[in-house]
């Protein structure tokens, strides 16, 4: 068994097996404990090969879901000899590898070790009135007889005062009651499912009016006052990890959320507090029009050199504000992100990062460490899309 990160290789060996041994590898979905969809099942040969990589057969699949189930078989003989086949089950993400971490690393075992977190970073930064979102992802082997350890207990705590402590089964995150569910093996966990007051009192059936005695009361209470985060799995101390919230208040400018798919391929959250400032960069195609009748009759208004196709693409260049040295794990796993959206706190929208270097830096070197980011909105400014 094992997390396989599909962006990075993944190998099948045909270990002791013969030239020409089988490998078959199904792609799966698994809508519950007893229920599996097969999305494909590749049947291979290794001929002379010792070694075959499925991750770019895995990841075609990973579109439109966060976690497959995949399942490999090698069959064939050893000195012509027939063996019983060699059956494993895995757990697929569109996450990658470094290269310092080997030949098929399993981040399973790291993972299960820090209960589960998914993040780049154990100390997060957040806006003091907007809630975490903290990435979960279950990579315990895929089977109906199994019982997984999912009994995950967080602990919410303003310095050293406990607030709240949430115990609940791993699934339960999303509502649901089946651990082995594929679409229930990453969750993100939320203080609040509100983002704030207002959004409090709608969903209560309530009606919001503004005034500044409101604004007062918001200014003056967090309701957000996590500093603190311990996440363990059924108590166990070795299976424990603490995150340091460091909450942000900002009252010149407005903080800037992108949401990125990290290196175990599960979405998370990097604030940007600083200045940001805005530009539009435009393209159009130009032809000659004929505006003869229009001009000898006096009429100048004409163009006779005439634009089409104009569009344009808006970027952004956004500041991080004062951060520790160790985001430049967070900015590292930004820079290599495939996938990242711009929060608008409505509608996530899709971007690109511009910048193609950057400088990680070391608090030695910088005293104070701000990162600085160029960004593109990943479409079109007129809707072209058909």
């Amino acid at each position: 068994m094992a997390l396989i990160l599909t962006r990075s290789p993944y190998f099948v060996s045909k270990g002791n097996f013969d030239n020409g041994a089988l490998l078959s590898v199904t792609i799966s979905n698994r809508i519950s404990v007893l229920s599996v969809t097969t999305l494909k099942t590749y049947n291979l040969n290794f001929f002379s090969q010792q070694y075959i990589d499925i991750s770019p057969l895995i990841r075609d699949y990973l579109d439109n879901l966060d976690v497959l189930v995949v399942s490999t078989t090698v069959s064939g003989a050893i000195n012509e000899v027939a063996q019983s086949d060699v059956l494993l089950s895995h757990i697929a993400v569109d996450g990658y590898a470094k290269y310092e971490e080997g030949f098929n690393p399993d981040l399973s075992t790291e993972l299960s070790k820090d209960s589960y977190y998914a993040g780049s970073n154990k100390t997060i930064h957040r806006h003091d009135d907007k809630p975490l979102s903290i990435p979960l992802l279950l990579p315990l082997i895929d089977g109906a007889s199994a019982t997984p350890e999912t009994n995950v207990t967080i602990a919410y705590y303003n310095g050293s005062s406990l607030i709240s402590t949430v115990n609940t089964n791993f699934s339960a995150f999303t509502g649901g009651n089946d651990v082995w569910k594929t679409s229930n093996r990453v969750n993100y966990i939320s203080e609040s499912e509100f983002d704030s007051f207002e959004e409090r009192v709608l969903a209560d059936g309530g009606t919001f009016e503004y005034s500044k005695a409101v604004d007062k009361f918001n200014d003056a209470y967090s309701f957000f006052p996590a500093t603190k985060v311990v996440i363990s799995v059924d108590e166990d101390v070795s299976k424990r990890v603490e995150l340091n919230i460091v909450p942000v208040s900002e009252c010149k400018y407005e903080p800037k959320k992108l949401k990125f798919i990290n290196k175990y391929g599960v979405k998370e959250d990097l604030w940007f507090f600083k200045k940001s400032t805005n530009s539009l960069s435009t393209k159009t195609e130009t032809y000659r029009a004929n505006t003869l009748n229009s001009f000898a009759s006096g009429d100048l208004s004409k163009h006779s050199m005439k634009s089409f196709n104009t569009n344009g693409k808006e970027s952004m260049t956004i500041n991080s504000g004062f951060v520790p040295e160790s985001f430049s794990e967070n900015f590292k796993q930004l820079m290599l992100s495939e996938r990242v959206w711009l929060d608008t706190g409505a509608v996530d929208l899709p971007i690109t990062i511009k910048s193609s270097d950057l400088e990680l830096k070391t608090s030695v070197n910088e005293k104070l460490i701000n990162y600085t980011i160029d960004i593109e909105f990943a479409f079109d400014t007129i809707n072209n899309i058909n």
